[in-house]
């Protein structure tokens, strides 16, 4: 059993430094992520966590912020 999962997550529509913060904040509300990297610059998030998260919770969890995820490409 692997110890750590990463995941890249693009995300369209974060604007401002506001929007990373929000974006970093829901996701770290995840049981189980361990750290999260947003990227303003590079709309994109990196995400670790100790089990695996399954794609549809981090969606449903970007898109109640009002922002879109383009692709999850597991690391």
């Amino acid at each position: 059993m692997k110890d750590e999962f990463k995941k890249e997550i693009k995300i369209s529509g974060m604007h401002c430094m506001g929007c990373v913060s929000r974006v970093t904040n829901k996701l770290k509300d995840i049981k189980g992520v361990t750290d999260v990297v947003v990227s303003l610059e590079n709309k994109n998030a990196f995400l670790s966590s100790k089990k695996e998260i399954e794609d549809r919770v981090i969606i449903d969890a970007i898109n109640t912020l009002g922002f879109e995820v383009e692709e999850i490409i597991k690391k």
